[in-house]
């Protein structure tokens, strides 16, 4: 299948522009523990992605968490957290965990109660 044979009379013009539009608010939509597992932090794959993203339900909270904070969770030791923290420290990836969160949403991924932070409440960022 060419673009040629996708293109059809019956869709009208901006209908892809939609389609694209509605497929990035669903993404925007993923739990947090994808977008993590997704960054490439050295150390966090599904597993310890799902478990930081319980005990820290946003990206901003987690970026501020230091390594003893984040050495407090099964399956995260010295090594992983000294990589969690480096990877926010860097200015690249500052400005990619910004731009990866769209006004609003915050990335929060649960109502949980975090058992290292125990937020009563989550505000959108």
């Amino acid at each position: 299948m060419t673009k040629k044979d996708r293109k059809t009379e019956k869709e009208p013009p901006g209908k892809i522009a939609d389609n694209l539009l509605a497929a990035i608010q669903v993404s925007r939509r993923q739990p947090l523990s994808r977008l993590l597992t997704a960054l490439g932090v050295h150390g966090v794959g599904e597993v310890s992605a799902a478990d930081l993203s319980r005990a820290f339900p946003s990206l901003d909270l987690l970026s501020k968490a230091d390594a003893d904070q984040l050495q407090m969770l099964d399956g995260v030791g010295p090594n992983i957290a000294e990589a969690i923290v480096d990877w926010f420290a860097q200015p690249r990836n500052q400005t990619c965990s910004r731009s990866s969160r769209p006004p609003g949403s915050g990335l929060s991924i649960s109502n949980q109660q975090s058992p290292l932070l125990n937020p009563p409440f989550l505000f959108p960022v």
